[in-house]
């Protein structure tokens, strides 16, 4: 295993003990396998200053933001992996017009998962980032939107249902 870097010294103080500590905030190259892709990071953890920084026992998740190198892992896997990132969702979902539950119904996602992909709490998977892809495409979502008009008129209000419907044909390149 490699050596940790010590890349910051933190004071921290506990809000239940109160109890102020110092800890090495350190760096550890780790690799990952996710849907079959190994994605490589600088994994950041924190450790107790009078505690050995070379033994993976000590290591605590960083406790002022403990997803922080699960994010890194989606960021880095999206961009090794070509998947559009939750910005780049977001972003187009916006320029579509469309709400988040709007684009969920369409893709066939709940709201939830959808919303947690938007704000990288959540990796797709390929299946995911496939239907996610088709949003790029304006006259293949419009398309979508007009093969599951069925299932949509049945869980959209009719006004929200015309309203998706406007959006969706005001986003959609007019043809020559």
């Amino acid at each position: 295993m490699t050596q940790p870097k010590v890349v910051e010294k933190k004071r921290y103080v506990h809000k239940l003990t109160h109890t102020d500590e110092l800890y090495f905030v350190i760096q550890v190259p780790e690799t990952f396998h996710i849907q079959h892709l190994d994605v490589s990071i600088q994994s950041e953890y924190w450790v107790l200053a009078n505690k050995d920084i070379s033994n993976t026992a000590n290591y605590l998740l960083p406790i002022n933001d403990p997803d922080k190198n699960t994010r890194a892992v989606y960021v880095a896997f999206r961009k090794n992996a070509n998947y559009l990132s939750p910005s780049e969702i977001r972003d187009q979902r916006v320029r579509v017009g469309l709400n988040l539950r709007e684009l969920a119904q369409i893709l066939g996602f709940s709201y939830s998962t959808l919303s947690e992909i938007e704000n990288n709490k959540r990796l797709q998977n390929q299946l995911q980032e496939t239907a996610l892809e088709i949003m790029l495409n304006k006259t293949q979502l419009y398309q979508l939107f007009k093969n599951r008009s069925h299932q949509l008129k049945q869980t959209m209000s009719k006004r929200q249902y015309d309203r998706v419907e406007v959006a969706l044909i005001m986003a959609t390149p007019k043809q020559k």
